[in-house]
């Protein structure tokens, strides 16, 4: 499955960020978008993610798909729930 759309940009809550697992699609990036992610691995508040759709912005930072990097859940700024995975 990969994420094509982003189903908005509001902040996930609290509640919504304690529940991200393996096998969640979580937007990730600062004040905006920087790439999709597929959460590979979750680590108190890094979580482990498989790039699956990148922004523009985000290539002058050398992100790419398919590349995994870890990043701090304050960093999420959307999530796949259910539209691209159920968490």
């Amino acid at each position: 499955m990969k994420a094509v759309a982003s189903p908005g940009n509001t902040k996930p809550s609290a509640e919504v960020l304690a529940r991200l697992g393996p096998g969640c699609y979580v937007k990730v990036g600062k004040e905006t978008g920087l790439f999709w992610a597929e959460v590979t691995n979750v680590c108190g508040t890094k979580l482990t993610g498989r790039v699956q759709q990148t922004f523009a912005e985000a290539k002058k930072y050398g992100i790419v798909n398919g590349s995994e990097l870890q990043f701090d859940k304050q960093l999420v700024c959307g999530t796949g729930c259910d539209k691209y995975c159920w968490c």
